[in-house]
């Protein structure tokens, strides 16, 4: 298995649903209606939709994060690189339009015409950080003044050791098979507040997004970013 992209492709030949596919799971639970209705109304303060508005969900994968957006978008189009998992994304979804499309140099998006965009537990399997920095750049060509990208989800660096420990002792518990089940070399990115700032400041403000400190692993792990183009 040599990408992330052959990783979840594997998982759509594997599973049925897309919280499945996409290792949508919250302490070796799978999520609930609940927090899936919270995510939807969280997304939708920060990314202020307006009416008739356009979303992107960039690395859609089977189309969860996607199904967060169409609650308040009136179009959605999901972009992702697994064509297995592209095609399962179709399957559950048929009012959303979903494309197959390399997200580090969205050559399917045409310039200034994002407005609005989410990416939900994406940022960490984009590695190398090359593809990363080419997103970035990519990214700012896309967007017209003023559109708003929500990254969710990305591993805070300061936890890192305190997180793979958390991984270790959650493992023997799983009752799912997620990346630690898999027989795969593959790492996520880990990111600290500042190197977020460094890779998007040039085009977008930026404003970080951390979680309440009091609360447990894994939400305390991860922050989230909202860019916003100059």
């Amino acid at each position: 298995m040599k990408t992330w992209i052959d990783f979840y492709n594997s998982r759509a030949s594997c599973f049925d649903s897309p919280e499945e596919i996409g290792c949508h799971y919250l302490d070796n639970k799978r999520i609930s209606p609940e927090y899936t209705t919270l995510e939807e109304e969280r997304i939708k303060e920060i990314l202020q939709p307006k009416a008739n508005s356009t979303a992107y969900d960039l690395g859609c994968g089977a189309g969860y994060s996607s199904m967060l957006l169409a609650k308040y978008f009136k179009f959605v189009i999901g972009l992702d690189g697994g064509e297995q998992t592209i095609q399962k994304a179709t399957h559950y979804n048929d009012n959303i339009k979903f494309i197959r499309d390399d997200i580090s140099e969205l050559n399917a998006v045409s310039n200034n015409s994002i407005d609005f965009a989410l990416l939900y537990g994406v940022i960490y399997n984009m590695g190398p950080i090359s593809s990363v920095i080419s997103f970035s750049k990519n990214l700012s060509l896309k967007c017209n003044r003023g559109s708003r990208i929500l990254i969710c989800k990305i591993p805070n660096s300061k936890f890192f050791d305190s997180y793979q420990k958390y991984r270790n002792d959650k493992k023997n518990e799983r009752n799912y098979t997620d990346d630690s089940n898999l027989n795969h070399n593959l790492e996520w990115l880990w990111f600290s507040t500042s190197e977020i700032e460094n890779l998007f400041k040039d085009h977008f403000e930026i404003i970080n997004i951390l979680p309440n400190p009091s609360v447990d692993f894994p939400l305390k792990a991860w922050f989230d970013t909202l860019l916003i183009k100059k």
